[in-house]
């Protein structure tokens, strides 16, 4: 049966109408600058999508730290308007059937496992890089949440307690090394975005180099600890940074198995992901 997918950002909320891995209809808008205009803007997307259909279910993906059993967003750093939002409640009131809402890259795992790279596969690491860093665990073809929902913030590994000063306020996390703002920061603000950074280093400057050669060696060190501490059969590597430096991904390659365990690492597989743009709502779409 059909159901419907969000997948609310910090600065689009795009949402489908989905019957398996089929998108039948998609929509996204700007995300509104408080929660009010926000479920507004979700109900005029969902009233647009569900003209004469029969929905099984309606699944949100969030950005930030969710207690997936209230279906409440206990914070979003790029959405602090939703912090303490009892988003699934909220839901309930304006529309019938069942609500799920977790982390939205969870719900990205979830879509590659799926549909995407990982079909067939139950034991999945997906690190998602851009401006941040976000990740989604399945054991047994289970997502994992921990017991605070927190878990898989895979971007606040610490790689280096004497590293630099992440955005979270702690040193030497993996995305003060590998996360986009990281890669431009080290390359002296040369470049206002990754694909920049990508096309300096083409050309020969010292510093982009540096600091793809950063955030790519930072990523292997913690995908390798991942790999030795889990044992998964597919590493799943997407987001926008990977996207616009795929030498990040060819040093994950080259480098990992030189890391980890080389018995975690014998079977595990380290794969770019499949969809873009519409992993979060497909992947939401499938909780439940």
């Amino acid at each position: 049966m059909k159901r419907i997918g969000i997948d609310i950002g910090g600065t689009k909320i795009q949402a489908g109408l989905v019957l398996g891995d089929k998108i039948l209809k998609k929509i996204k808008a700007p995300t509104p600058a408080s929660a009010k205009d926000g479920l507004l803007l979700i109900e005029t997307l969902l009233n647009e999508l569900t003209k004469k259909e029969e929905i099984a279910g309606i699944g949100i993906g969030v950005a930030g730290f969710i207690d997936i059993q209230k279906g409440e967003i206990i914070s979003s750093p790029n959405l602090p308007f939703w912090n303490g939002f009892p988003l699934k409640k909220a839901m309930e009131e304006r529309f019938k059937g069942a609500i799920f809402v977790d982390n939205d890259v969870n719900c990205a795992t979830l879509a590659e496992a799926r549909f995407g790279v990982g079909i067939g596969k139950k034991n999945i690491v997906g690190i998602f890089v851009g401006t941040g860093i976000g990740g989604g665990i399945l054991i047994d073809d289970k997502l994992i949440h921990g017991a605070t929902c927190s878990g898989v913030e895979i971007g606040h590994i610490t790689i280096n307690p004497k590293g630099p000063v992440c955005m979270c306020g702690r040193r030497g996390c993996l995305e003060a090394y590998s996360g986009g703002w990281a890669i431009m920061k080290y390359a002296c603000y040369k470049a206002k975005n990754v694909d920049e950074v990508v096309r300096l280093s083409k050309e020969g400057d010292k510093k982009a180099n540096l600091s793809l050669e950063r955030a790519g060696k930072g990523l292997s060190l913690c995908l390798a600890n991942l790999i030795t501490t889990l044992s998964p059969d597919m590493v799943i590597l997407g987001g926008g940074v990977i996207k616009a430096a795929p030498i990040i991904f060819e040093m994950v390659k080259t480098q990992v198995p030189l890391i980890a365990l080389p018995v975690a690492m014998r079977d595990v597989q380290i794969e770019m992901a499949k969809f873009k743009e519409e992993a979060g709502f497909l992947g939401a779409s499938l909780l439940g």
